[in-house]
């Protein structure tokens, strides 16, 4: 049988796990930001690009919609 554990040694053990998923949780919550505002510039880019496509096409913009929207194009 082996040796039983202090309270002590729980404590300080259970201390270290805390700070580990603390220093963890905020390492992720900056790691979050920062996805987030990638994916926010990634869907700025591709709104841009898509103005861009559609300012060059000359067509009207109820036809574009309507192609978006239905698939069809008018």
């Amino acid at each position: 049988m082996g040796r039983r554990k202090s309270k002590a040694a729980i404590d300080g053990k259970i201390k270290e796990a805390q700070r580990i998923v603390l220093k963890n949780k905020s390492r992720y919550d900056a790691s979050l930001v920062s996805l987030r505002k990638l994916m926010e510039e990634k869907d700025e880019v591709l709104k841009n690009e898509l103005l861009d496509e559609f300012k060059k096409s000359g067509k009207e913009f109820s036809v574009v919609v309507g192609y978006l929207r239905e698939g069809i194009r008018k």
